[in-house]
């Protein structure tokens, strides 16, 4: 197995230049609603759109825990 890549133009390729595309827009936590409504909104849509991908959900389950772990650390 080593070397199998997915192919580019799939599902799985989409996944994670769409996962890219949302971190660069969230990473850093902003402290107002309207910023962690956006999360939300986009992590949803995210979600359903790779939710027949296993690794969708987790990735935007882990996508969510790591913007609040920043937010709470950024707090501090």
């Amino acid at each position: 197995m080593a070397g199998v890549k997915f192919e580019k133009g799939s599902k799985e390729w989409y996944m994670f230049h769409d996962y890219w595309k949302l971190c660069q827009k969230f990473w850093v936590p902003e402290d107002n609603d309207e910023y962690f409504e956006a999360v939300v909104r986009e992590t949803d849509k995210f979600y359903k759109k790779y939710r027949d991908i296993g690794l969708g959900k987790k990735i935007a389950l882990a996508f969510v825990d790591t913007i609040d772990e920043q937010y709470r650390a950024m707090r501090k």
